[in-house]
């Protein structure tokens, strides 16, 4: 990394190269197989809440051994991180297949692992860059409907992500996408995703705006109030007409 790309780096994330480079290096055991990162402590924590916690407290193990495992996370997916940490960016999405190749296929499946990992380990910045590729992303594609699946079981109701895939999909109504689809993720489309689509389509039927809103909309968390309902609505957007049942 040249002096001109640490300096950008330490800059644009206020932390001093000092901070940065001659931080301790911690370890990241990352995926089933245990790939091994070696990664410098000031980043790791500057970028994540998760790490910040984990590496700046004695009662985490993670501290004093100075190794950190995340079993369930992809090293395609840690690589995005890594970006984030190093450079302050990411890979425009139609280069995430030649920048962060291995198993997971289908762009929307990358995009959406990536997101899922930010929010769990609370990298606010790498959320917001992904989202901006998964929005430039809804131009050129849709997202299969597992990975509505996926992202509605590990994501908060109020994720500005999943708005997007409501919005997406509301704009892109299309009876003949849906016969590329299997009947078995037909059949597990999440409740909270259909019902927040009629609300969208109800909301632009009488205009002729896109589904799809401005970019500049995603970037803060939506102002949702979840309401469980088992085995009907699982989300009430507005006063649901099945809130009562």
């Amino acid at each position: 990394m040249s002096a001109e790309t640490k300096a950008d780096v330490s800059a644009e994330n206020n932390v001093t190269i000092n901070e940065a480079f001659t931080s301790p290096i911690i370890k990241v055991k990352v995926g089933k197989k245990a790939k091994e990162y070696r990664l410098h402590k000031a980043l790791l924590i500057h970028h994540s809440g998760f790490f910040r916690g984990a590496l700046s407290s004695s009662i985490f193990k993670e501290a004093e051994d100075g190794i950190v495992e995340l079993t369930d996370v992809r090293p395609e997916t840690f690589n995005v991180f890594i970006d984030v940490m190093y450079s302050g960016t990411i890979a425009p999405v139609n280069e995430w297949f030649e920048r962060y190749p291995e198993s997971v296929r289908g762009i929307w499946r990358k995009i959406m692992l990536a997101y899922i990992f930010a929010d769990k380990y609370l990298a606010t910045e790498m959320a917001k860059l992904v989202l901006k590729e998964a929005y430039e992303e809804c131009h050129v594609s849709l997202p299969w409907y597992a990975n509505v699946i996926t992202a509605f079981d590990n994501l908060p109701a109020g994720s500005p992500f999943l708005q997007l895939l409501v919005d997406v999909q509301s704009d892109s109504i299309n009876a003949v996408t849906d016969t590329q689809e299997s009947q078995e993720a037909i059949d597990r489309i999440p409740n909270a995703f259909l019902y927040r689509v009629m609300i969208r389509l109800k909301e632009i039927r009488k205009s002729d705006d896109s589904a799809l809103r401005p970019r500049a909309y995603y970037n803060e968390p939506m102002a949702i109030k979840p309401t469980l309902v088992k085995d009907t609505c699982a989300l009430v957007v507005l006063e649901s007409p099945c809130a009562g049942l």
